[in-house]
């Protein structure tokens, strides 16, 4: 088992002039990263990088995913074996695209630096005419964490963080910081009145989500069908266990009917 000899954290020691410090070192071992956004490790042998893994990627794919984290604990862990070797041209030549794409990284400047920010497509941008491809992988990214997007796009770890960095650019995405509340399966019940975007729900799950984000927040439902989720203002209100009370314009525009059974979760506002 190794020793560990060094820790830190790369908003203070950048990934590229850590490695650069440790290959000078001719010390082999591995650099572990630990989350958050994920966890990954860089192992190193006689001055050059032989494997990577992180988020479920291995080799020159992970190198480049750690190279775009700019906040995240590290240890060093002395004499640590790689389990396998990913990267076969390790020396220089991995070295200078490993810093040409840590280059890259650092242009990103709308991409946010938290990963495990859940991506959703800005209001605006639904109003937009936006061409047929980007609102697709608009779509299909909307409620996925960064990090997740950047280790599933089919074109590659950086291809996806120049697209999502565009995208933030454009004003057709924004993030929230993911909040761990599971959803709660209410039952949709109609309320008089002439109010619009507006919820009301029990006073027990109210009082509970906000000891549990303690800042202001709107309440999301999941549309029948899973065509998209729609927000609304929550209101508490007493006895109402189990029950999301909505009023008659908003149960017609969202083709809603008494008695019907929707998931609704807290978002930060």
């Amino acid at each position: 088992m190794g020793c560990e000899v060094l820790r830190g954290n790369l908003a203070d020691f950048p990934l590229v002039g850590l490695l650069q410090m440790l290959f000078s070192s001719g010390r082999g071992g591995a650099l572990v990263v630990e989350p958050p956004p994920l966890p990954g490790s860089i192992y190193i042998q006689a001055g050059q990088i032989v494997h990577a893994q992180a988020g479920g990627l291995t080799g020159g794919p992970a190198l480049t995913l750690l190279a775009g984290i700019r906040r995240a604990s590290f240890r060093f862990e002395a004499e640590s074996p790689p389990p396998m070797a990913t990267i076969e041209s390790g020396g220089f030549q991995t070295q200078a695209r490993l810093a040409e794409e840590a280059q890259i990284w650092q242009s990103l400047r709308h991409l946010p630096e938290d990963w495990t920010q859940v991506l959703r497509i800005d209001p605006k941008a639904r109003e937009q005419d936006l061409p047929h491809q980007d609102l697709l992988l608009l779509r299909q990214v909307e409620g996925q964490r960064i990090v997740e997007v950047l280790i599933s796009f089919e074109t590659g770890v950086l291809e996806a963080a120049q697209t999502l960095d565009r995208w933030f650019a454009a004003g057709w995405l924004s993030s929230k910081p993911q909040l761990l509340i599971e959803p709660a399966s209410l039952v949709v019940l109609s309320l008089y009145g002439n109010e619009q975007g507006v919820a009301y729900i029990d006073e027990v799950l109210y009082l509970q989500w906000s000891r549990q984000i303690k800042q202001d927040f709107h309440i999301c439902m999941g549309l029948p069908g899973g065509v998209e989720d729609v927000a609304f203002i929550p209101r508490p209100r007493p006895n109402f266990q189990s029950r999301i009370g909505l009023f008659e314009k908003d149960l017609r525009k969202y083709r809603l009917a008494r008695g019907t059974q929707v998931e609704v979760w807290p978002e930060l506002s």
